[in-house]
């Protein structure tokens, strides 16, 4: 896998080491240990982490409570691809120390990659408050740790939700005691290529941390469709530096690779009945003099998809999309757009045989740490990108999780991981559909708790099918916090009953048309109760108390699209009072007791404040009330010399992170739409807060309308 600097230079790791290494004296026995550490400080010294650390192992079982021993093994495992290995040595290198801001920072991270998010967080927050202390603020890491914090609240999110699809190793026949990682398969599935770090590779040259050169190898299927001993592709299309598969056209006649010339650029190679030509560089505009490193072919091979680190970008590593021209060039590049690229590194586009279904890894979004694997939809009539969505834990981990392709038939993908099933280093897995059946899902359901207790829910949930009358049923003493999963077909009509004590017995209608990225589905359900004096009837049910949603996982929410809204009452509450029998009694129409909040200006002295512009629900389109606003705005801003921040917020009905998203959205449209009426961008701010400060308690449909807001703060 290429991997870019680490975050700290050598220099900042060698003071973070010496600082560690203080002697205590050692007898004439111990001269052999001294001479040993010495050997490891200079292998240390040269980023040699590999070869320091059998002899740190050696030094620590000779004194396995010396904190230096402990920090310097922790450091190595924290340089390899065994990250996790290094959190007992910080543990034990802590007890026996003084208090230290480095490791601080370094358990931290350690708790991060052991998916132990709570106290990763403390020790982030610890290393921050440290550097306060120490008037250290100007380290770049007090900033780097805010990131990694938002990593842990994502993990903690989608390790509670995590996807129940099947996840196997492909197996000992590819993976081996190296790295394997990006494979790449064509639309029948009867080879793939993948790449590797093996030591009989064409090249025998190590990279600094002790791995082989990457080299492609091949591997096909035999009649009873098992995985056959992979060879490599050899010298010729394979050099002596380093080589990697990266995109496979559909009919598998034309590969895709990296290699390390002129700071990495992408290559083609075509297949004929002699094997494969010696790899040219991709003729056009697609590679320059930075760093080109993944791209994919479309189903019809005119377009592709690559990562590129050229000037113009959002930051880092980001996707672009490149034309196959009428002279055999590749030209017209288009960067994918905000919606895809983020300020850190995205990387391994391939988009699936539906020209739609984009799948990629970006360290950016709302990653639970390293690279996570992410999805979006391109609608062609709009020309847009459906908001990216995580896939979900345990497909993605707190480490680098990354190459994903999804068969052409859509049963099943393969991606690459380092978990504690490897053969070795990072190796190849299948992410299975249920019923190995391109037109199945797993369907389950969200029972929103109300409240922060926890009160069990006895019932049952039965899924009905309306063509065949098959039932099936699930029982349990606690229905709102089963992890249960049933199998459904896409396209296909279901009714959804749930029957719970305590609550009125509900039948849902549940259809989800075909989505390549769709593998489970999640309908969020609020139970009507039956001990309520009152029984509240939702008029509007295209709202936020019934809404059926697809995901990925339970975390990653995208809402399916609704018919026309009814002709109904807006925002209010029809309550039909208790009745005594057979005497009819007309519903009474209630006004929410809720009462908009005035925006907040800060200590600031303003003589203008603009209103809060409200949103409808899942949407960041500007109405005509808001406009007239904003327009008020714009004459404040051109007629003062005063700045303005933008904040977007969101009621708390959906997944944090999409909230967290559809706020900044929120925000943008009047960052945009005061930027295009002429106000100075150097005067304009804007940021997304989710559902953060609620201005209304979110209890009723009418005061979560007012949490759908963006608010204004004047700066003098």
């Amino acid at each position: 896998m290429r991997k870019r600097n680490l975050i700290m230079n050598v220099s900042k790791v060698l003071s973070v080491i010496f600082l560690f290494t203080v002697y205590s004296g050692w007898s004439q026995g111990k001269v052999n240990l001294k001479k040993l550490e010495k050997q490891a400080d200079k292998f240390l010294a040269a980023e040699a982490w590999h070869r320091a650390l059998p002899l740190l192992l050696k030094l620590d079982s000779l004194d396995p409570t010396n904190k230096d021993f402990n920090f310097k093994t922790g450091m190595c495992y924290y340089h390899t691809v065994d990250k996790n290995k290094s959190l007992n040595y910080f543990k034990i290198a802590e007890a026996n120390s003084d208090p230290s801001e480095e490791l601080d920072f370094y358990l931290g991270r350690a708790y991060h990659y052991n998916n132990r998010f709570d106290e990763a967080i403390k020790y982030y927050e610890k290393f921050r408050q440290d550097l306060i202390n120490l008037n250290k603020t100007t380290d770049p890491r007090y900033k780097e740790v805010e990131r990694y914090i938002e990593n842990c609240e994502v993990g903690k999110e989608l390790v509670r939700d995590s996807v129940t699809l099947e996840i196997v190793n492909i197996g000992e026949v590819i993976n081996s005691e190296y790295p394997e990682y990006g494979p790449i398969i064509p639309a029948d599935e009867s080879f793939m290529i993948f790449t590797s770090r093996r030591e009989d590779n064409v090249s025998t040259e190590q990279d600094a941390d002790g791995r082989y050169h990457e080299d492609m190898y091949i591997s096909y299927k035999n009649d009873k469709g098992e995985w056959q001993k992979p060879q490599n592709l050899g010298f010729g299309v394979n050099s002596f530096g380093h080589d990697a598969g990266i995109g496979l056209s559909s009919d598998g006649s034309q590969l895709l690779i990296y290699k390390s010339n002129n700071g990495g650029d992408i290559y083609i190679s075509d297949h004929s009945e002699d094997g494969w030509t010696i790899p040219v560089p991709l003729s056009g505009e697609v590679n320059t003099a930075g760093f080109e490193s993944s791209a994919c072919f479309t189903a019809d091979s005119k377009h592709i998809y690559f990562t590129s680190e050229r000037e113009g970008g959002y930051g880092g590593s980001d996707i672009y999309k490149a034309e196959l021209l009428g002279n055999g060039t590749w030209g017209n590049i288009v960067n994918l757009g905000p919606e895809i690229n983020t300020q850190f590194n995205e990387e391994a586009p391939q988009i699936h045989s539906d020209s739609k279904t984009l799948f990629f890894s970006s360290r950016g979004h709302n990653s639970m740490g390293g690279f996570d694997i992410f999805s979006s939809n391109y609608n062609e009539d709009s020309k847009t990108w459906s908001p990216v969505r995580n896939i979900g834990y345990p497909i993605n981990t707190a480490d680098e999780d990354i190459y994903f392709v999804l068969a052409a038939n859509g049963v099943k993908a393969y991606f690459s991981s380092y978990r504690n099933d490897t053969h070795g280093e990072v190796d190849i897995y299948i992410l299975k559909r249920p019923n190995s059946s391109p037109t199945s899902l797993l369907f389950r359901v969200n029972l929103p708790e109300d409240g922060s207790e926890h009160k069990p829910i006895a019932g049952r949930i039965i899924l009905s099918d309306k063509e065949t009358g098959a039932v099936e049923t699930f029982e349990s003493e606690d229905i709102s916090r089963s992890s249960h999963a049933f199998h459904m077909e896409f396209e296909k009509e279901y009714d959804l009953i749930i029957e719970a004590e305590g609550f009125v017995r509900s039948t849902f209608p549940v259809q989800v048309m075909y989505r390549a990225d769709i593998f489970e589905y999640v309908m969020n359900v609020d139970l009507q109760k039956t001990d309520s004096s009152n029984i509240v009837i939702h008029l509007d049910h295209q709202s936020e108390e019934f809404v059926e949603r697809v995901v990925v996982n339970d975390k990653e929410v995208v809402r399916e699209d609704l018919p026309p809204e009814k002709e109904v009452i807006q925002e209010k509450e029809v309550v039909q009072e208790d009745l005594e029998p057979d005497k009819e009694v007309a519903p009474k129409v209630m006004e929410p007791e809720v009462e908009p909040a005035k925006i907040s200006t800060g200590d600031i002295n303003v003589t203008f404040v603009p209103g809060v512009l409200q949103f409808d629900f899942d949407k960041n389109t500007l109405n005509g009330e808001a406009i007239k606003k904003l327009n008020q705005l714009v004459i404040y801003l051109k007629s003062n010399d005063t700045n303005v921040k933008i904040s977007g917020y969101t009621d708390t009905y959906g997944p944090e992170d999409y909230n967290l998203f559809l706020s900044k959205k929120r925000a943008k449209s009047a960052y945009d739409y005061l930027a295009k009426e002429g106000i100075k961008q150097e005067q304009l701010s804007y940021q997304g807060y989710g559902e953060a400060n609620p201005i209304a308690d979110n209890s009723t449909l009418a005061s979560r309308k007012l949490n759908r807001r963006v608010e204004f703060v004047i700066k003098q």
